[in-house]
């Protein structure tokens, strides 16, 4: 079952998906997904301050605390370059370098303090993407109005604010406002994947292109009906860039959603 955007160059099919909802563990509202490494994720849930490690079929790895102040947590990535984790708080309006063994908060840094960073259209609707880039630029999707922030890797300055909208071909038929919920940077083509919850589908563009493209996220369950993705949150995308996971903040019917790009 294959889901692709008109004339697109690109398309994703669904594999399968797994279920994420872990109540005993605390992992209820899946928010951000990172690749940890071949075969797990890095996850966050917004109602929990901690970080988890869940193995691609769904089952937790690992759970570790992270300072009680950090809350409403909406992304998580893994800086490999740099050898830190960053997890991103809509409620603080910051993202936080954290330490993946303890939990220990290293840094904040609130965006708003950047340097350029007061400019950025915050609204009721924060930061909701959080992804590594281009040379370990630090990129920041906030929901609504939806706006790509690159930031030096560093996290000392705004290099460049960019807004997403019907004008860039940031839309979709099923959404009265396209949101974003979910960042991930694919290096094997030097460019973006865009989560949009309310308009069920996921956006890519070449990170010095000019025009998105549109795939509507679809998956089918055990019944093999194939339905819309409701409440997509987290995306990544693997190494090598044959797949892309999708986590959705679904209740009990949260899932962690494979497609394999071609």
């Amino acid at each position: 079952m294959a889901a692709s955007a008109q004339d697109a160059p690109l398309s994703l099919t669904f594999i399968d998906s797994t279920r994420l909802h872990h109540r005993e563990a605390g992992l209820t509202e899946p928010s951000g997904l990172s690749i940890r490494d071949d075969s797990s994720f890095f996850v966050v849930s917004d109602d929990t301050s901690a970080l988890f490690a869940v193995h691609a079929d769904g089952r937790i790895l690992s759970r570790q605390e992270i300072a009680h102040e950090v809350q409403d947590l909406e992304g998580v990535e893994y800086d490999p370059e740099r050898q830190r984790l960053l997890v991103l708080s809509e409620k603080m309006r910051a993202i936080i370098d954290i330490d993946p063994d303890s939990g220990q908060t290293n840094t904040i840094h609130p965006i708003s303090g950047v340097t350029g960073g007061a400019g950025i259209r915050l609204g009721e609707d924060g930061p909701e993407g959080l992804a590594i880039g281009r040379e370990g630029e630090v990129l920041v999707l906030i929901e609504y109005p939806p706006q790509l922030v690159r930031i030096s890797p560093e996290l000392t300055k705004v290099l460049e604010v960019v807004s997403l909208d019907a004008g860039v071909g940031f839309a979709s038929s099923v959404a009265r406002r396209t949101d974003g919920s979910g960042l991930a940077y694919d290096r094997t083509r030097d460019a973006l994947w865009i989560l949009s919850d309310t308009g069920k589908a996921v956006f890519f563009r070449p990170v010095d292109g000019e025009v998105f493209l549109r795939f509507e996220l679809v998956f089918s369950d055990e019944s093999e009906r194939v339905s819309r993705v409701h409440n997509s949150e987290g995306i990544a995308v693997s190494k090598d860039g044959t797949m892309l996971f999708v986590a959705t903040d679904d209740g009990k019917s949260s899932r962690l959603l494979k497609y394999h790009i071609k």
